[in-house]
């Protein structure tokens, strides 16, 4: 795992908080949703079921549906270079 990854930043339980564990719970599971029916469709009442949070709980992590969307686009992003875009470069250097 790489010291400056998305993974090791959010996803490491002994160095995160509560609420950046539950924001990264938030980003997987929207990602997981929006892999089936697109970023915009993603709802707040289907995500905060999901999740087991209550939609205002939801909410105070990301404040705007904008702000939802824009944090599962990068969470999409950062899996993307760890898994797909990382291996290759380092299979050629």
């Amino acid at each position: 795992m790489y010291e400056r990854s998305f993974y090791f930043n959010v996803m490491a339980p002994d160095t995160t908080t509560k609420g950046e564990r539950t924001r990264a719970q938030i980003l997987e599971t929207g990602f997981e949703q929006a892999r089936t029916v697109g970023v915009t469709g993603v709802t707040v009442g289907t995500l905060a079921e999901a999740t087991g949070l209550s939609k205002s709980g939801l909410w105070s992590h990301f404040g705007s549906k904008t702000a939802l969307e824009s944090g599962i686009l990068d969470y999409a992003a950062e899996r993307f270079t760890e898994e797909v875009i990382r291996p290759a470069w380092q299979e050629k250097h």
